[in-house]
């Protein structure tokens, strides 16, 4: 109940009992705590377990492990050093309750000690994992997950951990990452607070099976789906409304979509926007929007997902102020398009000239103009430092003055993230022939002739109506013929929906609907599917197609036919609802996956060279984009080459083929930001379409395409808006995530030296490849010996309790029951970032459970933390002999106290974010520090050092022969060496080393540069909000000013934690050198299985 563990029961009154934990046996005493008699409950301790017993005939402690319990006579067989066993009741030794060793000189002081044995495994254990900590920088998440680390994505990370308040629109381009961004983010949110972190990821209902899928393969997380991350469909209210109560985080995927209906006309929309809103408006849940989607042409949707962010900043009632603000943004923008620094000055000038009539209030902007304009009058190089460093300060003092809201982060396509984007590679057209389509589109360019003639003289709301029929029913034709017969059917005999029967029939329209149902009724898909087959029913079974088709009838029918006749197993449909089309990313081998429109948006399709099949072209541009993002992703170099099926009777299919490939660029280039423009676009082009049939495709060609073209010249004003509010990687993002990649190859290639040392051999873990014995996948395995009738027993007995493992292990344990002498095993875990990658298994990084399990285990185990040996050195000739030599390893950190009154000051704040900033500036230390008997420290240049540097080794080596000071040692050490006074030199040299390195070490200096680089880091934030609040008011304001005074005393905090920051003993051990030789080599056996 109070999380303490094992405990004694002293005394029992009424219903309420008195339970003594132990700590260690050097602390003060127990700690007591009433509890109720019916939270109780007996334990039988099993073995492995640590006893403490205390000697009555020495008055000494004695550390054993459970070996048995006896129920007849309740006694417990405890196993000493040396193999000394002894029957004992529970009343007659401890067991440690769950708190760590605060200070292991205490241990040293008393003689309560380990052999060296188990120190040098577990100091270098706790120092590469300190070191993991250190280049992650608080990334733990990042570390841990099965992804690539790339500088874009890193800078977006970082941006938002370091942030106390984790509020944040992630709008990278489409491709860019931005799940992998918000996966590590809701990782690490549940390695900040594993005991609380409830999420809700509410997503298009398309992509709930490929989250389910990132989040267990890429980011590990499965154990926590359903339990407290919980992923919906952003189309059920229930569950929405179920998972939002207690959700600390609320993550929307697409979520331009759920914010447009903020003014949707169905009740259900609006309230399920209404419902997410009330709940983000809490500030102290943490909000992530992810969506590409441009702020131009889309104000109202993009001014809802700000509402989301800032429900006081922005208002859903202030939607003309923003598009006044937005459409400011736009002149400013795309002036700063010129504001460049290979610019010629008489340019320049006039940028400047029309910049300083737009921000006339902006003082700092002035100043930096003047300046500026100085310059340019002085017709100075285009290459002057003064004049390029002038320039960039106003692009970044204008982009961070008119962002929209500065926790928009938007990666763009640059040329630093071209290597891990494909690109596309263009279209091939690919012709069929069928007699039976072209006939239905010659059908159908009667019909639609005989409309247009009969509506010649009608009202404009009549040829609209005329001319979506048309544009349907050609659509239809070109996609699915079944469904143009089903179409032309229904506008025969007045069903179908309300456009359908709304018109009158016109003259002569009988007929023609009458031939069109004849013509339809013969296409068949044989000519196309047939086309199709000798596409990809090559002998290269490597090559990967994604086949996209318009409707799931259709689909359906490809996937039957091609299952016919390709080898089976290669052939796969996607569903929402099913999980076997995944293989299809995750094999390494080729697949043809067939996709109907469902597939078409969200989700991750991305593989090295897989080919993008059209097998047919909706008259949508963006629903093509839409299809050619599933594969132009973040992941592969290799550019994505497109077919395009195209009947070549149909002149409607094959100028509609010219407009998306030749006008939009469809296939060559994303079109992603042009979306709303491109439905304007297409609006007017179908309103031509009932009078001029694919004759308006080839005029819209003309419009679009060309350098002045309206493709060209939208593209730029988005890039424009996108520039102010683009957080590229900056050179100092850039350093660190390279120094990331680079560490992260390092330790992954040292983990398994320094693991196996820790986990297998002190901790007599098993360890076993998943397909080889020395495979770079494999589990490691409790164990416990099995008598197989041999000499020796087979396996050896993992030191940890069997049911203290499965407490803190449970969450990496498989559940399959391995065969012995293994007990339990892992899941499968590897070194290798690209292995964890290719086979989906966990990586061992800082932030994985079973590695983080491992430290908190390590960090609580007292085994090793202190230690004591003799090291016998036959040529030793010391003013004293022996002589005594003390080891301290510290962690040095800084100082939490401060940070987390700070945090306590502002609702919301995350401490952890806080430390996270506090860590980038001071990295966590592992330091040691010598002294000799007289509290001197002994350094490196010493040449006692020689004496003493060299790691404990129960061999023979050249300098002599180490003997670990176990119980019996000690009192013949003390035939040689005075320990009468051993407890104060030991407390006394803990005080000096301390002191020592407080005062005369490197540490104050460092302290030092730690508190200047945060004072202008500081200055430089502070500046920021200062010029922001000068052209602010109202509550954006307010909103300013609570964030400045947090950066304020969050200063005041980190020059408090920097300037005295916590220094932890890590470890302590005691060497006593002497060239005298009081034991017998062989007189006792080291501890040490």
């Amino acid at each position: 109940m109070n999380g303490l563990g094992i405990g004694k029961v002293t005394s029992i009154d009424g219903d309420k009992a008195i339970v003594e934990y132990f700590r260690s046996p050097v602390d003060d005493g127990p700690i007591r705590r009433e509890t109720a008699t019916k939270s109780l409950s007996r334990r039988e301790l099993l073995p492995e377990t640590r006893a403490y017993f205390r000697n009555p005939e020495t008055d000494s402690i004695e550390i054993g492990r459970v070996q048995d319990y006896q129920q007849d006579d309740q006694l417990y067989l405890v196993r000493f050093p040396n193999d000394q066993p002894r029957m004992l009741s529970s009343d007659e030794f401890e067991v440690r309750c769950r708190m760590p060793i605060s200070e292991p000189t205490e241990h040293l002081a008393s003689q309560v000690n380990e052999t060296a044995f188990w120190h040098e495994a577990r100091s270098g254990f706790v120092k590469h994992l300190l070191e993991q900590h250190c280049t992650s920088a608080g990334l733990s998440a990042l570390l841990s997950s099965s992804v690539e680390i790339v500088a874009h994505q890193v800078s977006v990370v970082r941006r938002v951990l370091m942030d106390p308040f984790q509020r944040y629109l992630l709008a990278d381009e489409v491709g860019l990452g931005k799940t992998i961004e918000a996966g590590v983010l809701i990782k690490q949110f549940t390695l900040d607070e594993p005991l609380d972190h409830q999420t809700v990821i509410i997503v298009p209902k398309a992509l709930l099976l490929q989250w389910k899928q990132e989040l267990t393969h890429r980011f590990h997380l499965g154990s926590k789906l359903g339990v407290s991350v919980h992923i919906v469909s952003s189309e059920d209210q229930d569950a929405i409304a179920a998972s939002l109560a207690d959700a600390r985080m609320i993550v929307v995927d697409e979520a331009h979509h759920l914010s447009s209906w903020a003014w949707s006309s169905d009740s259900v929309e609006r309230e399920i926007f209404q419902a997410v809103a009330n709940t983000t408006r809490d500030l102290y849940r943490r909000v992530l929007l992810l969506s590409a989607t441009p702020v131009l042409h889309n104000e109202q949707s993009f001014l809802a997902m700000l509402h989301l962010l800032d429900p006081q900043v922005y208002p859903l009632d202030s939607l003309e102020t923003f598009k006044q603000r937005v459409q400011l943004r736009q002149e400013i923008a795309e002036r700063m398009m010129d504001l460049r620094e290979d610019e010629q000055n008489f340019f320049l000038g006039d940028t400047l000239e029309v910049l300083g009539d737009l921000l006339p209030d902006d003082r700092e902007f002035q100043e930096l103009r003047t300046e500026l304009g100085q310059l340019v009058e002085q017709d100075v190089e285009e290459s002057d430092p003064r004049r390029c460093e002038l320039i960039r300060s106003i692009r970044t003092h204008v982009s961070d003055m008119w962002r929209l809201h500065r926790r928009i982060l938007r990666n763009r396509r640059t040329d630093a993230t071209a290597a891990y984007l494909p690109g596309r590679g263009g279209a091939k057209r690919v012709v069929y022939v069928c007699e039976n389509e072209a006939g239905l589109a010659e059908a159908i360019e009667g019909w639609r002739l005989t409309l247009s003639a009969s509506l010649f003289s009608a009202d404009e709301t009549e040829k609209q109506t005329a001319s979506e029929l048309a544009r349907v029913m050609d659509e239809l034709a070109s996609c699915e013929p079944r469904h143009a017969l089903d179409f032309a059917t229904a506008r025969l005999n007045g069903g179908g929906s309300a456009t359908v029967s709304w018109l009158p029939l016109c003259k002569g329209e009988s007929d023609s609907l009458q031939q069109i149902i004849r013509a339809a009724k013969d296409c068949d898909h044989a000519a196309r599917l047939q086309k199709l087959y000798q596409i990809v029913g090559s002998d290269d079974d490597q090559i990967s197609f994604v086949i996209f088709a318009s409707s799931p009838e259709t689909a359906d029918l490809v996937f039957e036919f091609l299952e016919l006749r390709l080898p089976a197993g290669r052939v796969l449909r996607h569903s929402a609802e099913r999980s076997s089309w995944i293989q299809f990313k995750n094999v390494q081998r080729g697949y043809v996956l067939v996709c109907d429109r469902a597939a078409e948006e969200g989700l991750n399709l991305q593989k090295r060279g897989a080919f993008a099949i059209h097998y047919d072209l909706p008259f949508s541009p963006n629903r093509i984009e839409q299809r050619m993002g599933r594969l132009d992703r973040f992941g592969s170099g290799i550019s994505v080459q497109s077919v395009v099926l195209v009947c070549d009777g149909s002149r409607v299919q094959k100028r509609w083929f010219d407009l998306v490939d030749g006008g939009l660029g469809v296939f060559h280039r994303s079109i992603a930001s042009l979306q709303y423009v491109i439905e304007d676009v297409m609006r007017r082009i179908l309103q031509a379409f009932l009078d001029s049939g694919s004759d308006a495709f080839a005029e819209a060609v003309e419009t679009l395409c060309g350098e002045e073209g309206l493709v060209a010249t939208e593209l730029k004003r988005i890039t424009a808006q996108d520039s102010i509010d683009s957080f590229d990687a900056d050179a100092v993002t850039q350093e660190f995530a390279d120094e990331l990649e680079d560490s992260d190859r390092r330790l992954g290639e040292g983990s398994a030296k320094v693991f196996h040392n820790w986990l297998v051999r002190n901790l007599h873990f098993g360890q076993t490849g998943e397909e080889k014995r020395h495979d770079e996948v494999f589990s490691y395995e409790f164990t416990r010996k099995i008598d197989v009738g041999r000499r020796y027993p087979k396996g050896r007995d993992t030191l940890i309790p069997v049911d203290e493992f499965k407490r803190r292990f449970s969450h990496s344990l498989e559940e399959l029951r391995p065969e012995p002498p293994a007990e339990m095993v892992t899941e499968p875990l590897t070194f290798d970032r690209v292995t964890s990658q290719r086979r989906s298994c966990r990586l061992l990084r800082v932030g994985d459970p079973f590695v983080d399990a491992m430290e908190a285990f390590t960090r609580w185990d007292d085994r090793g933390c202190s230690y004591a040996f003799w090291r016998y050195a036959p040529s030793y000739r010391g003013e004293e002999d022996p002589a005594v030599f003390f080891k301290f390893n510290y962690v040095v950190s800084p100082a939490l106290a401060p940070l987390k009154s700070l945090c306590q000051r502002f609702n919301g704040a995350s401490w952890v974010a806080v430390m996270r900033r506090c860590e980038t500036i001071m990295q966590p230390l592992f330091t040691r520090m010598f002294l000799d008997a007289d509290l001197t420290r002994v350094m490196p240049s010493d040449e006692r050092m020689n004496w003493i540097r060299p790691e404990y080794n129960k061999d023979r080596t050249t300098i002599g022969k180490d003997f670990n000071l176990n119980r019996g040692r000690w009192d013949t050490a003390a035939e040689l060496y005075d320990m009468s006074l051993w407890r104060d030199r030991c407390v006394a040299a803990r005080e000096t080393s301390e002191r020592l390195l407080r005062e005369d070490s490197t540490l104050p200096k460092r302290s030092a540069e730690w508190v200047e680089t945060a004072r202008n880091q500081a200055s430089q934030v502070q500046q920021q909000f200062r010029s922001r609040l000068a052209m602010t008011n109202g509550e954006s304001k307010s909103s300013l000013e609570l964030d400045l005074q947090f950066e304020t005393e969050l200063l005041e905090a980190q020059i408090e934690a920097f300037t005295n920051p916590d220094l932890r003993v890590d470890s302590v051990g005691a060497i006593f050198v002497s060239s005298q030789m009081p034991f017998v080599e062989n007189d006792e056996v080291e501890d040490d299985d």
